[in-house]
């Protein structure tokens, strides 16, 4: 069985207009690959437990609807290998 997990995380490294960059953290069975959602927020706009972006104005909706197309939040399932 191999663990696969999700995350989104804020990015301070990467920053544009002082907003870090939400970055997805894909892992599979320990190996982990990293990648940009493109989109950049206010780190005081951001829920670091439900891993999206507070609020319901048109950024919050634009950036949690990337983040629901690129995959759900955190979870780990059972894969066949």
């Amino acid at each position: 069985m191999t663990s696969f997990s999700v995350l989104f995380w804020l990015n301070k490294s990467r920053t544009k207009n002082n907003k870090p960059a939400i970055y997805l953290r894909v892992s599979v069975g320990g190996k982990r690959a990293e990648l940009s959602t493109y989109q950049y927020v206010t780190p005081a706009l951001w829920n670091a437990s439900a891993q999206c972006v507070k609020g319901n104005n048109i950024n919050a909706l634009v950036a949690n609807s990337s983040k629901t197309e690129k995959g759900d939040s955190n979870y780990q399932d059972g894969m066949d290998e």
